[in-house]
């Protein structure tokens, strides 16, 4: 009587999902007070024209700033906060890329900022795999 003994392989597949946020990193281009912004290389989206104000720094007395971004930051981003009381704010969901009195509609704030905001939904997804490998005995 002989003893057959199998070993067959059993797979184990962990997988692993992960969400890392794709926000862009933006920038305002140009120095006051003559200003002339250009995205530069590194910055080569060009999403907003601004004079100065809030985080878009010391007013333009001729030219103009742009923000720019190393990537574009999505289709569904908006400007939030209209003159001449802006405070405007991202809602819920959204992430803040850009703030400045005057770009958006043109009009420009008496007090607060206008934001410029992005979808947070824009997830990438990936999938990383772990295997792990038994032998079985059977007898």
């Amino acid at each position: 009587m002989s003893t057959k003994i199998f070993t067959p392989f059993l797979f184990i597949l962990l997988v692993v999902v992960h969400r890392a946020s794709a926000r862009a990193d933006c920038a305002w281009q140009g120095t006051a007070p003559a200003c002339a912004g250009e995205c530069p290389s590194s910055h080569p989206s060009r999403v907003a024209v601004g004079r100065g104000g809030c985080d878009n720094g010391d007013y333009c007395l001729t030219g103009q700033k742009v923000l720019c971004c190393t990537s574009s930051p999505g289709d569904n981003c908006q400007w939030y906060g209209s003159a001449p009381f802006c405070g405007g704010e991202c809602p819920s969901g959204k992430y803040q890329v850009g703030a400045s009195d005057d770009a958006g509609d043109g009009s420009t704030c008496a007090t607060g900022c206008k934001v410029f905001c992005c979808d947070e939904s824009a997830d990438i997804e990936g999938i990383s795999a772990t295997f792990a490998e038994e032998q079985l005995v059977l007898v």
